[in-house]
């Protein structure tokens, strides 16, 4: 990937990962793996740690570090499928908004991320392949077979 990332660490299940995010003020950022019914098929969360230890997947910090964010993200997924290479994991945005941003991400990264990795668009009816140029809903994505 050619955007920088935050170093960061696992709970050592490779199930939660923490990192800082750094833009204009310093947010503890979190990223869980839950398993889903189906058999190796997992969700992600991302959101901001909050002091209490809850996390907030609504709030946005404005730091200006998406792009970084987005990346560590992406580093993130790839660590959890190296230790779960049967692994699909399946990406929703909390707003519409969020959905277009990782969009945007998957499609600035593409080329570096189609290489390593399946990556497939919800659009409401189908899944299908990702696509540059369509808007999905969701996401899947999984190690190259």
């Amino acid at each position: 990937m050619n955007t920088p990332w935050y170093d960061y660490f696992s709970d050592g299940f490779c199930k939660i990962f923490y990192f800082a995010g750094s833009g204009n003020g310093r947010i503890d950022k979190i990223v869980i793996f839950t398993q889903m019914q189906e058999p190796d098929a997992y969700s992600i969360t991302l959101g901001n740690l909050r002091l209490d230890g809850s996390i907030d997947v609504h709030g946005t910090a404005g730091d200006g570090d998406a792009a970084e964010i987005l990346s560590t993200v992406a580093k993130v997924i790839a660590f959890f499928l190296v230790d779960h290479p049967q692994a699909a994991i399946f990406i929703e945005g909390t707003t519409a908004a969020r959905v277009r941003l990782y969009q945007m991400a998957i499609v600035r990264e593409l080329d570096d991320l189609g290489k390593y990795f399946d990556i497939h668009g919800f659009d409401g009816s189908d899944m299908e392949i990702f696509q540059p140029g369509r808007n999905y809903l969701s996401f899947t994505i999984s190690l190259k077979s």
